[in-house]
């Protein structure tokens, strides 16, 4: 089986979305702070450059619709609660990192999507979801 970037982003997603949420299900959006539950988030990328950084955890957060389509990421937002979140070196990191080119192959898509069905499994079962 063929995994592709596309197919593998959809679990990435969700266990990105279930890692941001609450007890309950209920996420913060990074950028505006608006409480949706993780079925109405979507995981919106600081850097949006489709390269190394796309599956990078650091990278990807829960966000509303409206801040990660119509706001385009709202980034300003975003990257002022990303730091207090992660903090500046590991911004730096993603900087250093936004124009490396990378091809992901079948041995690293499988790894990433074993991974975050895993998580996915785990959060599910601790949540109340």
């Amino acid at each position: 089986m063929n995994l592709t970037k596309k197919g593998v982003w959809k679990n990435f997603s969700l266990y990105v979305r279930l890692r941001d949420s609450d007890q309950r299900g209920y996420c913060s959006c990074i950028s505006c702070g608006t409480i949706k539950h993780y079925k109405e988030c979507q995981a919106g990328h600081f850097i949006h450059n489709k390269n190394i950084i796309f599956f990078d955890e650091d990278n990807v957060h829960a966000q509303c619709v409206r801040c990660n389509q119509y706001l385009h990421g709202n980034l300003y937002y975003y990257g002022k609660t990303l730091e207090q979140k992660i903090g500046k070196s590991a911004i730096n990191r993603l900087l250093t990192l936004k124009n490396k080119h990378h091809r992901f192959n079948q041995t690293e898509l499988k790894l990433i999507n074993e991974y975050c069905k895993e998580e996915i499994r785990k959060y599910k079962k601790e949540k109340l979801i």
